[in-house]
C-alpha cells in the first residue's frame, strides 16, 4: 500500500512539474513570429531575431512620450505629455529633466556628436537646441525668408542635424518636404519633396467645374518622420505611398532601391545604426529591418490587445537601438519602453553583411554560409553568396545562387559573364558552323533542284495539304499576308471550323504554359511551382469565352453580319503572331540578359500589337462595319466584358453566402436532432 501511494505521489508530482514547466515555457515564449523575405519574393516564417527581454525600469513617470534617441549609453525622449525631455541611462537611472520651463508639446529629438540636443516642440512652432546639462543654446522660430512661402506653416515635428549644422525638419502638414535650415536658422530649402499622385477627381474639377478649393488641390503627402546615418544621409518614411521609405543623396535624390519591400502599416518611426541598417516600427507595432541596401532582413513584432504581454506593444511612437544593437521601443499607451535583445542568427547576418562591406569576402562567405546552414530559405544569404561568388569568378555558382534566392539582378550579371566567356572561348567555332550551315542549306537545295527532288516534296506537300484540318490550320499562316481576305475565306466561304478553331485554342494554351517554364528565369513573372493548371484554363478560356459572347452580344444589337461561330473561329486566326512567336521568343530569351531587355520586350509588344491589329480587321470584316463602326463595337464589347464580369462575381458572392446558410441551417438541424435524441 505504502508503494503505491508513494507511486502516485509521484506521478502526481510529476504531472504537476511537467504543467507548471509547459505553463512557464508557454509564458516565457516569442509572442509573435519572424519573417523574412524568401526565395518566392513573399514573407516567409524564419528564425526569432529578437527577444524581448523586459521594460525598462525607472521611478519616474514618462506622460505619452513622442519620441527616443539613444546616444552615448543615454536614451533621451521627448515627454510630450510633461512637457520635458527625459535623460536615462541604460538602466532607467534619471540623469536630467530638461525644458521643463520652456516646452510645450514637444515630439521630436535628436542629439549630436557634442551632445547638444535638439528637440522639435510643435506647441511653441519652434526647434529648441540645449547642451547637455539642459541650457537653452537657441532658437529656431519660423522662417521669414520669402523663399519658405507665407502661408506655409510651421509645426515641428521630427528633426535631424548633421554634422555641419543644418537641420531637417518635418512638420505637421508640410507638404513641401523636409524644411532645412542652416545652423544660425536661415532657411536653406526643401529637401526630399514627395511626389504628387495623379488625381482623376482633381483634374475632373479643375477641366469641368472649375474647382480651385482644398479639395481640388492635389497636394504631395508631408513626411512622417525624418532620420541622418553616420555618413550624413537623410532618410524618410511617408505613408501611403510608393516607396514609403527614401533614402536621399545630397542632391536630394532617392538613392534606395525602390523595390524596396513595403510595410502595408502607417510607418511611425525609423532609426538608422552605425551599421547603416534600418529600422521601422509601424502603427500595427510591427518592426522591420533592412540592411545598408534596403534588403528586407526582418519582420516582427504586434500589437498589445489589453494583455500586457511582453514583446507586444499597445500604442508605438518610437524605436532606437543601443551599440550593442537591442532595440528599445516606446510605447505612449502604457508610457514604458521595451527591450529587444538580438539573437545569434541576427549577430551572423550583420558580422556578414559588415565583413561583405569592408571587402573580407572569404570571412563574409564562410558567415553566410552559416547562415544559410541555419536557414536555406533565407533568400538575402543565397544573394550575399552569389554576389561573393562574382567577386571570385564563379560564375556558375554564383548563377545558381542567385535562381535560388530569386535575385534576377544578379542572376543577369552572373550569366553576362558566362555568355561573355563562352563567346570568347567559342567565338571562332561559333561563326565556322553558321557558315557551314549556310553552305549545307544551299547545297542540299541545289541538289533537291537538280534531282527533282522538289517536285516530290511539293506532291507529298499537296497530298497533306488536302487533309481538311491541315487546310484549315494553314489558314493561320495565310492571315498573315492578306489578313481581310482571310476572314472573307472564313466567313463566306466556310473554310475553318469549330474544330480547326478549337485545335489552335487548344495549341496556344499549351504555349503559354510551356512559355512560363522554357522562358529564361531572368523574364519570366511567375512561379513555376505556384502554377494551377485550373485556375490557368479559366484564366485563358474564360477570358476568351467572354470575349466571344460579349462581342456576339453587341454585334446582334448593332446589326453585325457576323454569327457566333464567326466570332468563335475569327478570334483565334488572330492570335496567329503569339501562337507563332511565343514559343520561339521564350527559347532567345534563354540567350538574353537585362542588358537586352528591350529586345525581348518589343519583341512582345509586336506580337501582341499585331494580334490588336488582326483583332480589329476581324471585326470589320465579319460584321462589315466601317472604321468608326468597328471602333464602337471594340469599345462596347469591353465595356460588356466587364459588365459581365461583375454579374459573375455578384452571383458568385451570393451563391457562397447561401451555401454557408444552408451548410449553418444543416447544422443547426444536426445539433436540434441530436439534443432531442
Amino acid at each position: 500500500m505504502k508503494k503505491i501511494c508513494l507511486i502516485f505521489f509521484i506521478l502526481t508530482t510529476s504531472l504537476f512539474v511537467i504543467t507548471q514547466t509547459t505553463k512557464a515555457s508557454n509564458t516565457l515564449g516569442v509572442p509573435y513570429k519572424t519573417y523574412t523575405i524568401g526565395t518566392n519574393e513573399g514573407l516567409v516564417p524564419t528564425q526569432t531575431s529578437y527577444l524581448p527581454v523586459g521594460v525598462l525600469n525607472y521611478d519616474y513617470e514618462l506622460n505619452k512620450p513622442e519620441d527616443m534617441y539613444y546616444k552615448g549609453d543615454y536614451l533621451y525622449i521627448a515627454n510630450t505629455g510633461a512637457n520635458n525631455i527625459v535623460v536615462m541611462d541604460l538602466d532607467g537611472n534619471l540623469i536630467r529633466f530638461i525644458g521643463e520651463e520652456i516646452l510645450d508639446s514637444p515630439t521630436g529629438i535628436f542629439v549630436d556628436d557634442e551632445e547638444m540636443i535638439y528637440v522639435a516642440d510643435k506647441g511653441n512652432a519652434k526647434v529648441y537646441k540645449f547642451n547637455f546639462e539642459g541650457v537653452l543654446l537657441q532658437e529656431f522660430e519660423k522662417p521669414t525668408e520669402p523663399l519658405y512661402g507665407e502661408n506655409q506653416g510651421y509645426r515641428p515635428e521630427k528633426i535631424v542635424v548633421d554634422k555641419r549644422g543644418n537641420l531637417y525638419i518635418t512638420g505637421d502638414g508640410a507638404t513641401n518636404g523636409v524644411i532645412q535650415l542652416n545652423y544660425k536658422g536661415n532657411f536653406l530649402g526643401y529637401f526630399g519633396v514627395n511626389q504628387s499622385g495623379f488625381d482623376w477627381r482633381m483634374k475632373f474639377n479643375d477641366l469641368f467645374l472649375g474647382l480651385t478649393n482644398q479639395l481640388a488641390k492635389n497636394l504631395p503627402p508631408a513626411p512622417k518622420n525624418v532620420a541622418i546615418d553616420k555618413k550624413g544621409l537623410i532618410y524618410t518614411i511617408t505613408s501611403n505611398i510608393n516607396p514609403s521609405i527614401k533614402k536621399f543623396n545630397l542632391s536630394s535624390v532617392n538613392i534606395l532601391n525602390e523595390d524596396i519591400y513595403q510595410p502595408g502599416d502607417k510607418l511611425i518611426d525609423l532609426y538608422i545604426d552605425d551599421y547603416l541598417n534600418i529600422y521601422l516600427i509601424t502603427e500595427e507595432a510591427r518592426i522591420y529591418q533592412y540592411d545598408s541596401y534596403g534588403n528586407l532582413l526582418f519582420v516582427f513584432g504586434g500589437l498589445d490587445t489589453g494583455n500586457k504581454r511582453l514583446g507586444l506593444i499597445k500604442k508605438p511612437t518610437s524605436l532606437t537601438v543601443d551599440d550593442e544593437g537591442n532595440i528599445y521601443v516606446l510605447d505612449s499607451s502604457y508610457n514604458n519602453i521595451q527591450i529587444f535583445q538580438k539573437t545569434n542568427f541576427v549577430n551572423l547576418i550583420h558580422q556578414a553583411n559588415q565583413l561583405y562591406l569592408d571587402g573580407d569576402y572569404k570571412q563574409s562567405e564562410q558567415v553566410w554560409q552559416e547562415v544559410n546552414r541555419m536557414n536555406n530559405s533565407f533568400a538575402l544569404a543565397n544573394s550575399a553568396l552569389g554576389k561573393i561568388n562574382m567577386k571570385n569568378e564563379q560564375y556558375d555558382e554564383a548563377l545558381e545562387r542567385f535562381e535560388i534566392a530569386n535575385d534576377k539582378d544578379g542572376y543577369s550579371d552572373a550569366f553576362w559573364e558566362i555568355r561573355n566567356n563562352w563567346l570568347q572561348n567559342n567565338g571562332g567555332i561559333l561563326i565556322i558552323s553558321i557558315v557551314i550551315t549556310v553552305l549545307l542549306w544551299n547545297v542540299t537545295k541545289y541538289l533537291l533542284k537538280r534531282f527533282n527532288y522538289v517536285e516530290k516534296i511539293k506532291k507529298v506537300g499537296l497530298k497533306i495539304f488536302h487533309i481538311k484540318i491541315v487546310r484549315e490550320l494553314s489558314l493561320m499562316f495565310q492571315i498573315f499576308k492578306h489578313p481581310a481576305d482571310t476572314y472573307y475565306e472564313i466567313k463566306r466561304e466556310k473554310k475553318a471550323s469549330y474544330l480547326s478553331a478549337s485545335v489552335l485554342y487548344v495549341i496556344l494554351f499549351i504555349e503559354i504554359i510551356a512559355s512560363y517554364y522554357i522562358t529564361s528565369f531572368i523574364f519570366v513573372n511567375v512561379n513555376t511551382n505556384d502554377i494551377v493548371l485550373i485556375y490557368e484554363l479559366a484564366k485563358v478560356f474564360g477570358l476568351f469565352l467572354l470575349w466571344i459572347l460579349a462581342n456576339y452580344l453587341i454585334s446582334t444589337l448593332n446589326d453585325g453580319e457576323g454569327w457566333f461561330k464567326d466570332i468563335y473561329i475569327s478570334s483565334i486566326y488572330a492570335f496567329a503572331p503569339l501562337i507563332v512567336g511565343i514559343i520561339p521568343l521564350s527559347i532567345i530569351s534563354n540567350v538574353l540578359t537585362y542588358n537586352e531587355i528591350f529586345l525581348f520586350n518589343f519583341s512582345h509588344f509586336i506580337l501582341y500589337s499585331w494580334s490588336l491589329i488582326l483583332i480589329f480587321i476581324m471585326i470589320k470584316e465579319i460584321h462589315n462595319y466601317k472604321v468608326g463602326e468597328t471602333i464602337k463595337n471594340i469599345l462596347l464589347t469591353i465595356f460588356t466584358m466587364v459588365i459581365i464580369a461583375l454579374m459573375l462575381f455578384i452571383v458568385y458572392l451570393l451563391l457562397n453566402q447561401l451555401s454557408d446558410f444552408i451548410y449553418s441551417l444543416f447544422k443547426e438541424v444536426v445539433i436540434r436532432v441530436k439534443n432531442t435524441l
